[in-house]
């Protein structure tokens, strides 16, 4: 750019300014400026064969006559670079500057796709055995797990993508998987999720954080009702992640086109309708901390009897012989340790409700004796 004395620009072919000789604070919007009026009037493809310039001209002060030439990696256009016209006619040594800078940018293209390939092979790889059951656990296949982006500790939802692919254009469902995968690590790098992606048939399985939207993420997924999204509950570790596929595998007859269904949402229902691993799940989960241990007894008949008079203080204190301000001082220890709102009208009946079925399962008329975690073996 010094030696020819002419402005350059590299773009990629969404219009991202990937280069450029100089690099104000409003370059950027400035080149997508320019990059979508060029794109309207021509086309997003420039010919890879020995025409592959073009010289953009527009009658606007602000949009100047430019030489581009295409950089094409692995059969697919990558990116643009342009040179300013600077009111001197363009030579065959600008000509030949250009299309240098195009190779050296291809080849450039080619060996970060070799290494994201590599990257995404051995992600596949660490996944399916997450989401089976066949992780090595050894500190070797935790060190490749760290450096995917991947924390044992840290909580994740399991999320399963399904694609409804045309039964009768095999070519076409095989460019919308590919084009879904590439959108789909972008926005996984975006939100600092691990560079984890497992596919098999028209199902796409990742990781994402606990802590990111869902909803949020599903719009920036830019999905239409070609696509469904199953999210599991929040888990954590290398069993969590196997309870997590289970989870979205379970809601896969349940997922509907262009619509986000998630384990929380529909455990509820499912429990209700007598679905036994639901009811199983939706009781630990309300009620797992305080069935486990033995000693929190006390704390187990107040919130039983909590539920039975409908969470009215004075009827529940009178009925367990206490004062109301010691009822309150046990709600307290019951929210803490559940991490339930007795407040909230919705917890309560889901706490009732969780009481009612932990009920069932450890009635003495039950099949099994109930197990130690409250409720029957088997179910």
């Amino acid at each position: 750019t010094d030696k020819l004395e002419r402005d350059t620009v590299f773009l990629g072919m969404d219009g991202l300014l990937l280069g450029a000789s100089d690099l104000s604070a409003d370059r950027q919007a400035h080149e997508s400026a320019y990059f979508g009026r060029w794109r309207a009037r021509a086309g997003t493809a420039m010919r890879a064969d020995s025409s592959s310039f073009t010289e953009s001209r527009f009658n606007d002060p602000a949009m100047p006559s430019r030489l581009g030439c295409a950089v094409h990696a692995h059969g697919s256009q990558r990116a643009l670079i342009w040179m300013d016209h600077h009111d001197r006619p363009f030579t065959d040594l600008d000509c030949r500057a250009i299309e240098h800078a195009a190779v050296v940018a291809a080849l450039h293209f080619a060996h970060t796709d070799a290494l994201e390939q590599r990257e995404e092979q051995l992600g596949y790889v660490l996944l399916e055995s997450l989401l089976d059951g066949t992780f090595a656990g050894n500190p070797a296949s935790f060190e490749r797990a760290r450096l995917t982006g991947w924390d044992p500790f840290e909580p994740y939802h399991v999320a399963l993508l399904q694609l409804r692919t045309p039964t009768d254009a095999l070519l076409e469902a095989i460019d919308q998987h590919k084009r879904l995968k590439q959108r789909l690590y972008k926005l996984l790098k975006t939100h600092e999720a691990p560079n984890l992606v497992f596919s098999v048939s028209n199902q796409v399985y990742f990781l994402l954080p606990a802590s990111v939207d869902v909803k949020r993420f599903w719009q920036h997924l830019e999905a239409d009702d070609q696509l469904a999204l199953a999210v599991s509950r929040s888990v954590q570790g290398v069993d969590g992640i196997v309870l997590g596929a289970e989870d979205v595998r379970s809601l896969v007859p349940n997922m509907q086109w262009g619509q986000v269904l998630s384990f929380d949402r529909l455990l509820f229902p499912r429990a209700l309708m007598g679905d036994a691993d639901a009811r199983r799940i939706f009781i630990t989960e309300h009620l797992g901390s305080l069935l486990a241990q033995p000693r929190h007894t006390t704390l187990l008949a107040t919130l039983r009897m909590l539920c039975e008079q409908g969470f009215h203080l004075n009827d529940t204190a009178r009925a367990l012989s206490i004062h109301i301000n010691t009822l309150r001082n046990r709600m307290d220890k019951l929210q803490a340790l559940l991490g339930h709102d007795l407040n909230d009208p919705r917890q309560r009946f889901e706490l009732q409700v969780a009481m009612t079925l932990n009920n069932l399962e450890s009635t003495p008329g039950s099949s099994e004796p109930p197990g130690p975690d409250g409720y029957t073996a088997g179910t």
